[in-house]
């Protein structure tokens, strides 16, 4: 039994959503927290927020090669509407997959628990920050790829900054 005096225990997150995000997503945990420690080692002596501000530089570096890629069956010369659709739905997924990556690397160098239950609508927040960044690309296609690529980064910077903001003033309050 508990009373409204006892601190809650995180809660794990449910089964169901954490073998979608590691099936569908490819989200694997473990990697996460592989690249955490190596970091910690690497720069021993950065507070929580420098190596979080070197993980939304390292990301956003990456978003922009994703931002790219999502945008070219679009510059294709005779693309179908087909391979271009697929070529929008696997950018989503796969930006969405690297941003997810990049707030629970951020949650974990704050001390957060990543298999907690709090991260899930987090997670959601961020899929959700993702998908319109891929979907609102409509401009002719020579400035498609530049255009993937800088809005790709900046969703990145954005999503970064603000689990930054986020989890510092978790640890604050």
């Amino acid at each position: 039994m508990t009373d409204n005096n006892t601190l809650k225990v995180n809660q794990k997150q449910p089964l169901l959503f954490d073998d979608f995000m590691y099936f569908f997503m490819r989200i694997r945990k473990c990697r996460c927290r592989q690249v955490v420690s190596q970091l910690r080692r690497q720069y021993p002596n950065n507070t929580s927020e420098n190596l979080a501000k070197r993980l939304v530089t390292a990301q956003t570096g990456l978003s922009i090669i994703g931002g790219v890629l999502s945008r070219l069956p679009a510059v294709l010369p005779n693309s179908r509407s087909s391979l271009r659709i697929a070529g929008i739905a696997g950018g989503a997924v796969t930006l969405s997959t690297m941003h997810l990556f990049l707030i629970l690397k951020i949650a974990l160098i704050f001390g957060k628990d990543i298999d907690d239950q709090a991260r899930v609508p987090e997670m959601i927040a961020v899929i959700a920050a993702t998908i319109p960044s891929i979907l609102m690309l409509r401009s002719n296609k020579i400035t498609t790829l530049a255009t993937g690529g800088l809005l790709s980064a900046a969703t990145a910077q954005l999503i970064g900054k603000s689990a930054i903001a986020y989890y510092k003033d978790k640890n604050n309050s």
